[in-house]
């Protein structure tokens, strides 16, 4: 299944989002690594789904053809669910949170209704150009 972007700055602002995503997922695990930090099997699971996830996306950037669409979908769910369900907790939680939680919950949101907005106007299949 071919792909192409429809607007260059948009494949050039979407190669740059994920690999700065992936970047900063290395970072992350890095320094859990180095903190010695042990993580219940269901994260290590929610990180090994991200890193497959963001890596088959690179993979199918790389190859050209693959069905991108799709995988873009799943991620950008799986990030509205985490930004929407976390403002969520953060608002009926009867502690006060810092304003940074509010942030990444809404930062998470933010992106997934980018993802998207790329994948739904900016990505089309080679059956939607032959038509």
């Amino acid at each position: 299944m071919n792909f192409t972007f429809t607007n260059k700055f948009v494949w050039l602002l979407f190669w740059g989002l994920l690999i700065l995503i992936i970047s900063s997922d290395i970072y992350s695990l890095l320094k859990i690594n180095a903190a010695q930090i042990q993580l219940s099997l269901f994260m290590k699971s929610a990180l090994v789904l991200g890193a497959v996830l963001k890596l088959s996306i690179l993979a199918c950037l790389i190859l050209r053809k693959g069905p991108i669409r799709e995988l873009i979908s799943v991620w950008s769910m799986l990030l509205m669910l985490s930004g929407v369900f976390g403002l969520l907790a953060l608002a009926v939680s009867e502690n006060i949170e810092p304003i940074q939680a509010y942030i990444d919950k809404a930062i998470f949101l933010s992106i997934g209704i980018i993802l998207i907005v790329i994948a739904s106007k900016f990505i089309t299949d080679g059956n939607e150009q032959k038509n």
